[in-house]
Parts: structure tokens; sequence; C-alpha cells
């Protein structure tokens, strides 16, 4: 998740987390060594309703704003604190005030053990899909899933062969929700296009919110019959994309007894 101090959302449970949007309180509640300490003290109280419970070496410094704090980029506040001899809340704290509060940070709360999520992920019935279906884009985008799930668990960790990744992201989910000429079984819809090493970069979205996306690289080199190709086909013949979704709902509405396609 991608935030600054201007809306720390997974800090906001923290005792007397500020409430306010103003940075200029922001700012002063920041500065204040009771709001620190009280904070820290809550902190070294794990609680497991909370997102965030102190493991500042999932927390890094993505993006800054001012030149002479781009040098921490891509470091956790562990690294950060052990080198200044610092608390690692003191030093998150001082790095955003130092940046004007713009810094962005990105924290791993959720499935952040590798090996845990490598089980899961092999799970056969599990499926690789995204999470909260596109809500909250100004902390996160996961759109690069599948690029990601071939460039890290397939190339670089070596957990599955190239063959069952294509299954899982593919005829696996195509199969559960019943949608026709999806997956590696028929080519022609959703046939299988180049990967390259994925990477994360930048973009101003949203009303000028800085936020992160996936672009990864290879993935338009698609093989003849993928589904942009079938698109532009379709809506050169005067069709539009979203077929395989009507047949869909078709399908089941026949089955739950009802003639509506809507």
């Amino acid at each position: 998740m991608d935030f600054t101090l201007l809306g720390a959302y997974p800090m906001l449970m923290l005792e007397g987390w500020p409430q306010t949007s103003d940075p200029a309180a922001l700012a002063r509640t920041y500065a204040d060594p009771g709001f620190r300490r009280r904070a820290r003290d809550d902190l070294a109280r794990s609680r497991p309703t909370r997102l965030f419970n102190g493991h500042w070496d999932r927390v890094e410094v993505t993006i800054a704003a001012k030149p002479e704090i781009r040098a921490l980029e891509g470091r956790t506040i562990a690294e950060i604190a052990a080198a200044r001899g610092a608390d690692p809340f003191d030093a998150f704290l001082d790095i955003g005030l130092a940046d004007g509060l713009e810094t962005t940070f990105t924290a791993k709360l959720l499935n952040a053990e590798e090996d845990e999520v490598g089980a899961l992920l092999a799970v056969d019935g599990n499926l690789v899909s995204l999470s909260d279906a596109g809500a909250h884009h100004t902390f996160f985008c996961d759109a690069g899933f599948g690029m990601y799930f071939l460039g890290h668990w397939v190339r670089e960790k070596k957990r599955f062969t190239l063959p069952r990744a294509i299954k899982k992201l593919s005829s696996d989910l195509a199969d559960i929700y019943g949608l026709p000429d999806r997956g590696p079984r028929r080519f022609g819809l959703g046939s299988l296009g180049g990967f390259d090493e994925g990477h994360r970069d930048v973009a101003r979205a949203h009303g000028g919110v800085k936020n992160r996306r996936a672009r990864p690289r290879g993935q338009g080199r698609g093989r003849s019959g993928s589904a942009p190709e079938a698109i532009l086909r379709r809506k050169a013949a005067g069709g539009a994309p979203g077929r395989g979704l009507q047949r869909f709902l078709r399908s089941t509405s026949s089955k739950n007894g009802s003639s509506s396609t809507r």
C-alpha cells in the first residue's frame, strides 16, 4: 500500500493518530515528542486487528518529493533507522517532515511472508487474482498481478512451471466463471502474450495524486488472435468487446430460469 503522511492510512489505528488533513496541523503533531511517545508505546503492543504493527522492514521510501531525500528511495525504514542510530518510528516521521509530508511510502501489510504466499498459490483451486476489485486506487495498483506472477513466481523463484502458471492465470479462472473461449486450450480470445521483466513506475493520476502502476515490459507483444487483436477485429467489423461476459450472463440466467441478459 502506498501512502504519504498527509493521509497515512496504515497508521490510523494508532493511539492519538491525528484525524485532520491540514498539513500544518499534521506537521505540528508529528513533531510533538508527546505524540511520538504515545504512538510508539501503542505500536509496542501488537494487535491482530490493526493493519500495521511495527514491521518497519516492510515499509520503504518509494518516492521522495525533494532531491535531497531521493537517496533514501528503495530503502526500508528499518535500514534507514539502523544507519542513523534512530528509533524507526522517529526516522519515519523525520523523513516525512523533511520532505514536506509528501514522501510516498510503501507498506507491505498483507501476505508479506513469501514462503506462506507460495504455499497458498500452489494449492489447486486457489485463484491468482486481484484484491478489492480496483478500490483504493490512490494506495496501490495490482493491475499487473498476472505478469508479476509469471516474472516473480515462475522465472525468479521457479515455484511453478510455465504451463501450470498459464493454466492458473487463464483456464482456471475461465472455468470458475463459466466464460467461454478463454484459456490456452482455446486459442483466439485469451491467447498467450509475450512477457519480459516487469517493473514499477510512477504516474500522476486521480487529481494529481502520485500513484504506482504496473507496466510489464513485453506485454504488448501478443500472439496472433490475442485479446487486444481480437477486440480490434470485432470493432472493425462493427462489433464490440464483452462477448464472453454476455455469454456468461446468458448461461447463468438460463440456469436460474430467467430470460434476462443484462
